[in-house]
């Protein structure tokens, strides 16, 4: 038995009025989507979690759970126990949607991401990309990203510079740098973008800085600073003429002749 929950439902989803009255208007709306669903590990604890399974059985479940700060349901679409997609959505029907895609449809973790505010999890990315220069690029665009739209504008204009596509985007604050390796310790040898203003009344400005980025002191050189499409072309313009597209590995793997020492930092510039 789920006793009613405190003050969050009349606060908060007074439609339902307690736990057990969203777990049954849940399974009602699923239902109007035609998805059957079994409920189990119906939680009344802090999480306040449903999980849902197709009646027709599978590996497949979601899970439900309320939002207690403000109205909403968090979503975690899981395959054989493994997280593939997660987000939040505000209307239960939108609730019940997504589960149709993933319960009944089958609908694959990509198809679920162009859901608006369902992301594909970095495990299921890792999975259908592997660990490749593509995944890289594809990440950081997709919903939840910590990516701010300043950093998703000079990824979306840098991944059409075919030089710049074959490397790896490194975002670090309000740095945009290229390597030549998918992990850490990178090789940046391409000059990287820095946002020096963002302000929504004039378009963003940028600076095209070559050499090492150092969190305790700067001891890049720049290059210029502009618009982004400036930007790029500068960026473009200074090249290594010996650029190689990006390995998946590390500055290491690049470098097979050099020791690989027990422990190292998180960028190296050759």
């Amino acid at each position: 038995m789920i006793e009613a929950d405190d003050a969050v439902w009349p606060r908060l989803y007074p439609e339902f009025g307690s736990l057990a009255g969203f777990f049954d208007a849940l399974i009602r709306a699923c239902a109007d989507e035609g998805t059957d669903v079994n409920l189990t590990d119906a939680s009344s604890g802090p999480i306040r979690a449903a999980k849902l399974r197709f009646t027709g059985g599978g590996p497949r479940t979601v899970s439900v759970s309320i939002n207690r700060n403000q109205h909403g349901f968090v979503l975690s679409f899981s395959d054989a126990g493994v997280e593939a997609v997660r987000g939040q959505v505000e209307d239960i029907r939108d609730v019940a949607r997504a589960v149709r895609g993933w319960l009944r449809d089958q609908r694959s973790a990509i198809e679920m991401n162009t859901t608006p505010r369902l992301a594909v999890t970095k495990t299921e990315a890792r999975r259908v990309f592997g660990d490749t220069v593509e995944l890289q690029w594809w990440l950081p665009l997709q919903p939840f990203s910590w990516a701010s739209e300043a950093h998703r504008s000079m990824l979306e204009a840098a991944q059409h510079v075919a030089e710049l596509r074959q490397l790896a985007p490194i975002l670090s604050m309000n740095d945009l740098l290229f390597s030549e390796c998918t992990e850490p310790p990178w090789s940046v040898r391409v000059p990287w973008l820095r946002i020096i203003s963002a302000k929504e009344e004039r378009p963003a400005q940028y600076e095209v800085r070559e050499g090492p980025r150092d969190f305790d002191h700067d001891r890049s050189t720049l290059l210029g600073a502009g618009g982004l499409d400036a930007a790029l072309a500068l960026v473009k313009e200074h090249l290594p003429t010996d650029l190689r597209p990006a390995i998946v590995g590390d500055w290491h793997d690049l470098h097979p002749e050099v020791p690989r020492p027990p422990r190292y930092g998180t960028e190296r510039n050759t």
